[in-house]
């Protein structure tokens, strides 16, 4: 719904007396319809069927309504949503939730025919020794030119930093201690393989 009949194109009056029922129960009337496009910076979404409502305050879109007049999907969580076509998986649109609410931002034409520009959102500078344990403990190099390539600036830790780890992992086994002691007779010295008694108690108690 939108309240601005030069939001549609192809807009005749609308053939009956229903009304739009709000919250409060108050009707308000549907002047026109008519068919409409949002041009977003990645793809034009089409809407068909938009009611022109001159009383309503908000635009509102019906998910159902993008869907189907798209083929497409909508993905939401807390924080945002996307737009996604069923067919090739290619994503029309993406957006932030602003107060509970997911809106989509129309551009012009002209606009929405510039090339899109991929944006990642960084919410905190991590030192290097992060991306050391989440890279899989690479060598101090292969980090720096790991991160320089994907442009992903870090914090330098301020102390030397000893990753136990990767000392463990270059670690050889240390010999058995030698024994002079020698059975003269069977069964004189037993070896097992037995441990315990275990520091935790397993599934089965």
């Amino acid at each position: 719904m939108t309240a601005g009949l030069a939001n549609l194109s192809l807009a005749s009056p609308y053939p009956s007396t229903e009304t739009i029922h709000t919250a409060n129960g108050e009707g308000l009337t549907v002047s026109h319809i008519g068919h409409s496009t949002l041009h977003s910076s990645i793809s034009p979404i089409k809407l068909h069927f938009v009611l022109c409502v001159p009383q309503n305050t908000q635009n509102l879109l019906s998910v159902h309504r993008i869907c189907l007049d798209n083929n497409c999907r909508l993905i939401f969580d807390a924080l945002c949503f996307w737009i996604q076509d069923k067919a090739t998986g290619r994503i029309l649109y993406k957006g932030l939730c602003s107060n509970g609410l997911y809106p989509i931002h129309s551009f012009s034409p002209a606009t929405s025919q510039q090339p899109y520009q991929a944006t990642a959102y960084l919410g905190q500078l991590v030192q290097s020794t992060l991306w050391h344990h989440r890279l899989g403990h690479p060598t101090n190099n292969i980090i720096s030119l790991i991160l320089n390539k994907a442009h992903v600036h870090v914090s330098k830790t301020p102390t030397p930093f000893m990753c136990h780890p990767c000392l463990e992992g270059k670690f050889s086994k240390l010999p058995f201690p030698q024994h002079v002691n020698k059975s003269v007779i069977p069964f004189h010295t037993i070896h097992t393989d037995l441990w315990g008694p275990a520091p935790s108690i397993s599934v089965d108690g």
